[in-house]
């Protein structure tokens, strides 16, 4: 039996769990080498999927986020092309989550591999009136949503402001889809990557700084 802190009721909560337990764990976006800050998350979620192993079959997920402003700007300072410098910082994860004794992920998604079903998710969010276009992408229609900031305690009046970007319009790094060319928006990566890969999971985890906006949205 373990208690875990769940975000969205603000309290400790005994964990209930079946057989098999889906755990998804938020992973870097890779565009430089991990510091103590990202290892601490890592080195925590690593006990628990440890702990939980020895009762559970864990499924333990962990995305590489490998399409971001970060990664294009380090692409253009370096001179080389985004997959390049994605694949060079997964690389100097991996080793370092070696040294740190971690267990690696059982399903380690990228986002530009689920960029299809992304591009379905949005279309689909679209047409049931939750997504609308602009000239700059695609954006959520928060005020659309009752629950939006019941995870993060962000209760206040809805405005455009807290719409987020489900996919940016751009030219050079892109790929086409119905709304438009461009690129996806950082939230609607994890999203698909869940839904894609196993569906939906027992226990979604991330550090503090992901609660919002990342987590909420």
């Amino acid at each position: 039996m373990i208690a875990i802190y769940n975000t969205l009721s603000g309290e400790k909560e005994i964990v209930r769990l079946g057989d098999e337990v889906k755990f998804y764990l938020c992973g870097p976006t890779v565009y430089s080498y991990i510091h103590l800050g990202n290892a601490r998350p890592l080195v925590f979620f690593d006990s628990v999927v440890r702990y939980l192993s020895i009762d559970h079959k864990v499924i333990f997920i962990q995305n590489f986020t490998d399409i971001d402003d970060k990664i294009i700007k380090k692409a253009e300072k370096e001179g080389i092309s985004i997959k390049e410098v994605a694949e060079k910082y997964i690389k100097e994860y991996y080793k370092d989550v070696e040294e740190l004794n971690i267990r690696k992920p059982d399903i380690a998604p990228k986002a530009t591999e689920y960029i299809e079903d992304m591009i379905k998710y949005i279309e689909q969010l679209i047409k049931e009136g939750f997504a609308y276009t602009t000239s700059s992408g695609v954006y959520f229609d928060t005020s659309k949503f009752d629950d939006y900031g019941k995870l993060s305690k962000r209760f206040l009046p809805k405005s455009r402001e807290d719409d987020f970007a489900l996919w940016k319009y751009s030219g050079e790094i892109g790929w086409e889809a119905s709304f438009g060319r461009g690129r996806p928006g950082w939230h609607i990566e994890c999203s698909t990557m869940i839904g894609s890969t196993v569906g939906n999971v027992d226990i979604h985890a991330g550090g503090q700084d992901l609660i919002f906006p990342h987590h909420e949205n």
